[in-house]
């Protein structure tokens, strides 16, 4: 059967930010049909945003854009297609998303990458957000005769694949390039290095014909002559350079990627989740890994009483096209990702799709993107009518929401309109400053003029990253850091790195980040002032009554704020959290500090007093660690508010470092507690961390004994 070359186009899943084409205040299972005034032939999804490509060569994007993924030159998000129009001049042959990036290919060959660049992902040799189309030169082969690359004269990218933090490109000549982070060894060079600039993957040369790429959460795969390669981490599994992966009815095996082109092999389709992988060989669907109903550390076939035809996977959740053209989900449909069918272990028929025959699909981490013949049905056509004016009562007040927002983001600065909307993001090429060597700089959309801000001469506090002052920028008063640091090219990188990040990082309960002044020798951040100063002197001033309504809602302004650093899509990790690094403003509201210069305090962090007393046994120990460090460290945290006493204050740093190791000291717990705050916090310092509990769980039994003391007035 032939297909058109324009779809409908129907979307599922969650759709707070507008990536399923409109505004949905709650994940819908029943599919939304996305609308443009050119017919759609393609489509590609990321960790919260969608772009459509219509057979006009024009690109639109739209949902989440934190990061600039839309590229529409601002970092606020759009809940309907919104034409490129920056590239609808050029003719866009493909687009891939990544978690919060995206790529787009033209018929001339050109290259260009926008959103989130954090570890480099974007292949600009830098590692700033840009949240419009920029041009990747060394890969466009427009510009191949004129500058130093993998590139050939007459050679050009024709396919890619976006992970969540790096870029894979294919080239007309086989070649495979990558960038991005390294981490897992998912760039396929046999070391876990960053990579800014994309590079050639020499360990696929002459393999054959490469039939398609696919990149993940930490790991990336090709096909090359209907042969599967990976590369980087899938559950316990490390593939450091690509390997072939051997299906066997009997025996699966996997074995290194040699150098001489292998014989081809029937692997028809390849799709990475999280954690796992899927794949079609001879029309019979493979998974390993965990996630996605998955258990398996061995490739294993997974019955289905349909010849699949294509995969894709989310984050936790895969969806598959069959031979007539039906599809099936599975995996976890907490946001109903899954559509109708909810949360599946094996794959399920998606029944609204019976008669639409659907021809390509794209997932992106919590949404489902289908482009079909013919329109999905209905399936929940008896919703009550209250419910539907409830449906729409709540998109009126969001639209009314967000056009206050746009409102006050016009007319004023302060600092709590500069929290709820993300700045503009505007980059303009200057020489900013000779640093190790001359070079051009980009300046950053949060630069502020080091002449604009009135510093108080005494200052406030000092730590391993420099000194903090107080003081007045454009009226308001505010706490100037000034930062501790050698020049050095990387060493300012990293503080551009570490500045792009906080810019992003908006949430009442973390210290609001305004700007940064990033020309040496004057290199400062501008951050909120909270007036009541850290929670570490608030406990200890004992003339300070501190009924345990106020300790519970600190306990629990502090565990939501280290709760959405933990979800972004890659987790933010405190890594120092301890009570001088909690803030209180007026109005006793905590606020989580200090969380953005981990890596500055790295060289300082075992001499600084008091850091040990909160460390978690697996960082003190150098081990792989996760989320739940910042959940032990919360539970000194607990003890502290408990006690109203600096925790192991008869040890030193050291002292407390080899106790906790051997022999697993913890503070004592106090007689005069609680049992809920007790058993929460004693909970939180196990020693194994998987027997921590999470954030999400932290919170919910705070707000339960939050509410306990309201109606006890303790």
């Amino acid at each position: 059967m032939e297909h058109k070359d324009n779809y409908v186009c129907s979307a599922f899943g969650y759709g707070k930010y507008g990536q399923l084409g409109a505004i949905s205040i709650t994940p819908s299972q029943v599919p939304n049909i996305i609308n443009v005034d050119e017919p759609i032939f393609s489509a590609s999804a990321g960790e919260g945003h969608t772009a459509v490509l219509t057979e006009n060569f024009h690109l639109f994007t739209f949902g989440r854009n934190a990061f600039g993924q839309l590229g529409l030159g601002h970092n606020l998000p759009i809940y309907v297609p919104t034409l490129l129009q920056s590239l609808s001049s050029k003719q866009i042959e493909a687009v891939f998303c990544g978690a919060e990036h995206t790529l787009a290919i033209t018929a001339d060959g050109e290259v260009y990458t926008w959103g989130l660049n954090i570890k480099g992902q974007l292949g600009l040799g830098d590692n700033l957000n840009r949240n419009s189309p920029t041009l990747v030169e060394n890969v466009s082969s427009r510009l191949v005769p004129n500058q130093s690359c993998s590139l050939e004269r007459g050679e050009r990218a024709i396919s890619a694949a976006c992970g969540a933090l790096h870029t894979l490109i294919l080239t007309d000549r086989n070649k495979v390039l990558s960038c991005g982070h390294g981490n897992n060894f998912a760039l396929g060079h046999s070391t876990q290095e960053d990579v800014n600039r994309f590079r050639q993957i020499r360990h696929l040369e002459g393999m054959g014909k490469v039939d398609k790429l696919e990149a993940g959460l930490t790991s990336s795969a090709a096909i090359i002559q209907g042969n599967l390669y990976l590369w980087g981490k899938i559950s316990v599994q490390t593939y450091q350079v690509p390997s072939q992966i051997c299906f066997e009815v009997t025996s699966p095996s996997i074995s290194r990627a040699k150098s001489n082109s292998p014989r081809s092999g029937n692997v028809e389709d390849v799709a990475l989740g999280d954690n796992f992988v899927f794949c079609i060989v001879k029309g019979n669907l493979w998974g390993w890994g965990e996630g996605a109903g998955l258990r398996k550390q061995e490739p294993t076939r997974l019955e289905i009483n349909k010849a699949i035809k294509y995969v894709s996977c989310g984050l936790k959740h895969a969806v598959g096209i069959t031979n007539d053209y039906n599809i099936f989900v599975w995996g976890n449909g907490d946001f109903a990702q899954c559509g109708e069918v909810g949360s599946a272990n094996t794959p399920a028929y998606l029944s609204s799709y019976t008669s639409a025959l659907a021809s390509k699909i794209a997932c992106g981490s919590y949404h489902t993107v289908v482009l079909s013949e013919r329109p999905p049905s209905i399936v929940n056509q008896h919703q009550s009518r209250s419910n539907l004016e409830a449906e729409c009562s709540q998109h009126l007040a969001e639209i009314q929401r967000l056009k206050k927002e746009l409102e006050e983001y016009k007319k004023s600065s302060d600092s709590e309109v500069i929290r709820r909307t993300p700045q503009k993001n505007a980059y303009l090429e200057k020489d900013l400053v000779k640093i190790a060597s001359n070079n051009k700089h980009v300046t950053p959309y949060f630069e502020v003029s080091y002449e604009e801000l009135q510093i108080d001469p005494e200052p406030i506090g000092r730590g391993g990253y420099g000194t903090v002052y107080k003081g007045k920028w454009r009226g308001s008063t505010v706490a100037i850091k000034k930062m501790k640091m050698e020049a050095g090219h990387d060493r300012y990188k990293e503080f551009i790195q570490e500045c792009q990040t906080m810019v992003s990082v908006r949430h009442p309960n973390i210290v609001l980040f305004m700007g940064a002044c990033t020309i040496s020798p004057n290199l400062c951040i501008i951050l909120e002032y909270c007036g009541y100063g850290s929670l570490w002197d608030v406990l200890r001033n004992h003339s300070e009554p501190l009924p345990w309504y106020l300790r519970c809602k600190i306990a629990l302004d502090t565990a939501k704020g280290v709760n959405y650093l933990h979800k972004f899509p890659t987790p933010i990790l405190h890594r120092d959290l301890k009570s001088l690094n909690i803030l209180l403003d007026d109005a006793q509201n905590a606020k989580i500090a200090d969380f953005g210069w981990t890596r500055f305090k790295a060289d300082a962090m075992t001499n600084r007093i008091g850091t040990y007393q909160w460390m978690a046994p697996e960082v003190i120990l150098g081990q792989e660690y996760s989320e739940k460090a910042d959940v032990y460290s919360f539970g000194i945290i607990l003890w502290e508010l408990a006690t109203r006493k600096p925790p192991f204050r008869e040890l030193n740093g050291i002292q407390v470092s080899q106790e906790v190791v051997r022999n697993d000291l913890r503070p004592p717990v106090p007689k005069r507690c609680p049992e809920a705050f007790v058993s929460l916090m004693t909970r939180c310092w196990e020693k194994q961390p998987n027997l921590r509990p999470s954030f999400d769980v932290i919170i919910e039994e705070l707000e339960a004994f939050l509410k306990f003391l309201e109606r006890s007035s303790v």
